[in-house]
């Protein structure tokens, strides 16, 4: 195998996480591991505060989904005198995910009274996360996204095409986080792309999400609050001192990026107008639960992560710095088309890596495998376009800075290499 020495240009100073692809250390190891020798030889929802599943989703399984099943028939049917430990095994495993029943893993739901009105208002930034690579199976973090437990007695809530190769099986109850399964995998090769280091890189202020909570009661249970999502910049950007790093005492203003934000009249933005927000959020025996259609995690300039039909759910805890934020979960749906955008925003051999890029394919292919679950509402005939993703996040007492608005982000790619239009199966 021809190990060609590569290198990377970064196009900006904080490109966390995706740094791991740029800075030393990262495709360099990640490209040859992923490729192998081939490489160098040539729904929608709206919020509502009583429904968490996807509309439309058929109760039948599709058939061939459960490969236990499968194989259960396969030896059944064979005419042998003799069966083996292991085919009992299989029938087994079978027989149990035709009987088990799988609980759907969802929010709670709604308080029973009406306990509304109240006027508490707090604002947190998330400082810690963990994919699924530090609890060790991230099969057991995230929500049932699409009513469906696949592998576990039920088929797949969208068709997954032949590209689609990676694990797909549900977590306990139908959990979804395929990312979680990614993350995983490529955190075991180098330990850039861990939810070690996202936490590492948040508590310095490179990047983090902020949440507010408004018309709060104060209480365990609250039918009617308001939750809203914004974007921030590093937390420098609006600081003379380009270093300077958050203390997270409940004091620190985060700059807001204008893109998380409407434009109010006259062209200015307020915070009075965010992108992302759920009215009909709700708290629960102490935990919060909201919903987002859309939402946005940017991770510096050149880098955001678009998230389709979103769940939140966390504690909410009243300290001496202020209201904070634990336990949290957030599940949601990461779409392939802007996996694919990003991987052109990659710098590999001192070029971006636009779809005529010698690793581009291989890329392509990997992260194309693990799409398990469409953005929207589908039926199992739907092809899959999104990949599950489920995230466990602290977040602490924060304040909302200045607004920062900048030019739209550089494209690396002449628009007829860039991955921004390209698609999995082509």
């Amino acid at each position: 195998m021809n190990r060609t020495a590569a290198s990377f240009a970064s196009t900006s100073r904080t490109g966390y996480p995706w740094e791991v692809f740029r800075y030393q250390h990262s495709l360099v190891l990640f490209v040859p591991l992923i490729v192998g020798c081939s490489y160098y030889d040539d729904s929608l929802l709206e919020p509502k505060p009583t429904v968490f599943e996807d509309a439309g989703q058929e109760a039948s399984a599709e058939a061939g989904q459960d490969v236990a099943l499968d194989n259960a028939i396969e030896v059944s049917d064979r005419d042998e005198p003799d069966t083996t430990i292991e085919d009992v095994e299989v029938i087994e495993v079978a027989e149990a995910n035709e009987t088990s029943v799988c609980q759907h893993a969802r929010p709670p739901e709604p308080p029973t009274v009406s306990a509304g009105g109240g006027g508490i208002e707090f604002t947190v930034a998330v400082y810690d996360v963990d994919f699924g690579d530090i609890a060790g199976n991230p099969k057991e973090i995230g929500y049932d996204l699409d009513s469906r437990c696949t592998c576990l007695g039920e088929g797949s809530s969208c068709l997954r095409e032949a590209w689609a190769t990676a694990d797909a099986c549900d977590g306990p109850d139908g959990r979804d986080n395929a990312t979680g399964i990614m993350m995983t995998k490529l955190a075991a090769l180098f330990g850039s792309f861990s939810s070690t280091e996202w936490s590492a890189n948040a508590k310095k202020g490179i990047w983090s999400m902020l949440l507010r909570v408004r018309d709060y009661n104060g209480e365990a249970n609250d039918d009617r609050v308001r939750l809203e999502w914004f974007v921030p910049s590093q937390f420098s950007a609006d600081k003379a001192d380009n270093d300077v790093e958050p203390v997270w005492d409940g004091s620190d203003a985060w700059p807001i990026r204008s893109e998380s934000l409407e434009a109010v009249d006259g062209g200015e933005y307020s915070f009075e107008k965010p992108k992302y927000f759920d009215t009909h959020a709700y708290v629960t025996e102490g935990i919060l639960v909201g919903s987002f259609p859309e939402s946005v995690f940017q991770i510096d300039d050149d880098y955001a992560l678009d998230f389709t039909g979103s769940f939140i759910t966390a504690r909410i805890e009243s300290t001496a710095q202020g209201w904070m934020l634990t336990e949290g979960l957030l599940a949601s749906r990461w779409a392939l088309s802007s996996i694919l955008a990003q991987i052109g925003r990659l710098h590999l051999m001192n070029k971006p890596v636009c779809t005529d890029h010698i690793a581009y394919p291989e890329l392509k292919r990997e992260f194309c495998s693990y799409a398990d679950i469409y953005s929207g509402v589908g039926t199992p005939t739907t092809p899959c376009d999104s990949v599950s993703l489920g995230m466990r996040f602290e977040a602490r007492p924060a304040l909302l800075g200045t607004i920062i608005i900048k030019d739209p982000s550089e494209r690396f790619c002449d628009p007829s290499v860039d991955p921004a239009f390209d698609h999995c199966g082509n």
